[in-house]
């Protein structure tokens, strides 16, 4: 007998941002039976919200960030892994291109940094500077819009190599996802 169900969201759950018929059943299904739901993405709540409210799916618990925090049904922080802020402005001075969008995440709230208009995120808020955010962060999110994975990867692989005792980055197409290091959706 099944006690609970742990799912990705993006390419599992979700295909291509809506739930097929099928996926939709089978978690009503496993809501219905009382069995535990948990949704592990990379996504932030904001992010998972607007599906969860969509398609009414009752998540007993919600993993996100990759890993980095973990909240319950109704949003509630659990536990929540940050990267300190000075590694993220170490990273951010690796980084001097204007061909790169960087957010950087809470879990609640995204901020952009520069030229982060083409990120699809909700609820995005506009800083110049690491230091006008007063809340703990979780994810970095580096974005190559003209999708140079050439660039995207060798950075990553730097970043990789400098902070290894401190983070990890993962490549996602022209993506790259650095979160503490310990964190995995998985």
């Amino acid at each position: 007998m099944i006690k609970l169900l742990a799912t990705d969201l993006d390419g599992t759950l979700l295909e291509e941002n809506s739930m097929t018929k099928r996926n939709k059943d089978a978690v009503n299904k496993l809501q219905n039976l009382g069995r535990l739901l948990v949704i592990a993405t990379g996504r932030p709540y904001n992010g998972v919200k607007i599906i969860k409210d969509e398609y009414n799916i009752r998540a007993n618990y919600f993993i996100l960030l990759n890993g980095a925090l973990i909240v319950d049904s109704l949003g509630s922080k659990i536990m929540q892994k940050i990267i300190k802020k000075g590694i993220i402005k170490e990273i951010l001075s690796k980084i001097n291109s204007d061909d790169i969008a960087i957010s950087v995440e809470s879990g609640f709230n995204t901020y952009l940094l520069n030229d982060g208009d083409n990120l699809p995120y909700p609820r995005k808020i506009r800083v110049n500077s690491i230091d006008e955010i007063d809340e703990d962060l979780s994810l970095i999110s580096i974005y190559s819009p003209n999708k140079n994975i050439d660039k995207i990867e060798k950075l990553k692989n730097e970043i990789n190599e400098e902070f290894k005792d401190e983070i990890i980055a993962y490549r996602n197409d022209v993506y790259i996802d650095i979160v503490p290091k310990g964190c995995s959706k998985g």
